[in-house]
């Protein structure tokens, strides 16, 4: 077998409607958890503003909740059927997680939090993230039912994770964006493949940040 003459879209077992077709079926499945998801959102926004360490605590557990919802619906539910390398990615994201939540609860920062100006960029870049780019999978599908919200669909989730990260001590926060940057190379090689070229500024967005995320002091 030459395996030189195959490419990427020989090992796809779909198209890019049957993929943007997902976004729709999730959204509409599992309503009203989207609305949920939005206010969450904005919830996460608020908590990053604040220095205690309750606030701190909040976001991470949230966030982790928001891994497991987007690995054990989207990716193990909807996505993994047409993809079986997200399977495993999805198994990876709930396992993420419960990482974040076990954080969230036996954290013990060595350090104060980020000063006021710093917190409120990052509340600010968090907001414009999960507000601004679910709209990127309705350009591409010209739909507006296919919202692809945070909590939800795992390309944002791991874009706007990078964020809450920063609280996080840089040792620690290395380790859990080794996760988000393989997912973020299996898909924008799965995007490029299929031909979305918009929706492709996500992982490409979250490749690009993730040094500056490791390097960022914290605080």
């Amino acid at each position: 077998m030459d395996w030189s003459s195959y490419s990427l879209a020989d090992f796809l077992m779909f198209g890019p409607e049957v993929f943007l077709r997902l976004y729709s079926r999730v959204n509409r499945d599992f309503w009203p958890w989207p609305v949920v998801t939005v206010l969450a959102s904005v919830l996460m926004a608020w908590l990053l503003t604040l220095g205690e360490l309750w606030a701190r605590r909040a976001v991470l557990a949230l966030l982790g909740m928001a891994w497991v919802c987007s690995g054990a619906g989207f990716m193990l539910r909807y996505y993994g059927p047409i993809n079986s390398p997200v399977e495993y990615f999805g198994w990876g994201f709930i396992a993420q997680g419960i990482a974040l939540g076990l954080t969230a609860v036996v954290w013990r920062p060595e350090s104060a939090s980020p000063d006021t100006s710093r917190r409120r960029l990052i509340a600010l870049a968090w907001l414009l993230v999960v507000c601004l780019l679910p709209w990127l999978v309705v350009m591409e599908s010209g739909e507006w039912q296919a919202l692809g919200l945070f909590a939800i669909t795992p390309d944002l989730t791991v874009l706007a994770s990078l964020f809450s990260l920063l609280l996080l001590p840089r040792r620690l926060r290395a380790l859990l964006l080794l996760l988000p940057a393989l997912w973020a190379v299996f898909s924008a090689l799965t995007l490029w493949t299929l031909g979305m070229t918009v929706l492709l500024i996500m992982p490409l967005a979250t490749l690009a940040l993730i040094p500056f995320a490791i390097s960022s002091r914290q605080r």
